[in-house]
């Protein structure tokens, strides 16, 4: 009904459409361009948001607009915990260690 509607040819599976398909709003440019300062002046960068706002799609396109021999790129799910915890998990992810002091933690991201 709604491709019919829309004249699609085909069912959208969004989450599979190439990043050069993107419809770029003006939202979308600025976070692009947020991201892409902080690829040049480094640092972490954190991406949150309510549900279904484009947070994966706005990661999709950075990831493939970067060489990723010279970044890491990861994914922390679960947000609702400790500083330490998150320390333990962005430690694990970049270097594969999982260590217990947070000091040792900081040091080591």
């Amino acid at each position: 009904m709604y491709r019919a509607f829309y004249q699609l040819q085909k069912t959208v599976n969004y989450k599979n459409i190439a990043v050069s398909d993107l419809f770029c709003s003006t939202a979308f440019k600025e976070a692009q361009a947020r991201l892409d300062y902080m690829k040049n002046k480094g640092g972490f960068v954190m991406v949150n948001g309510s549900s279904g706002v484009g947070k994966t799609t706005l990661l999709r396109s950075f990831a493939e607009s970067i060489d990723q021999k010279f970044f890491k790129i990861t994914y922390l799910p679960l947000s609702t915990v400790s500083v330490s915890d998150f320390y333990r998990q962005l430690a694990y992810l970049l270097c594969g260690q999982t260590l217990y002091k947070k000091d040792i933690l900081f040091r080591t991201i």
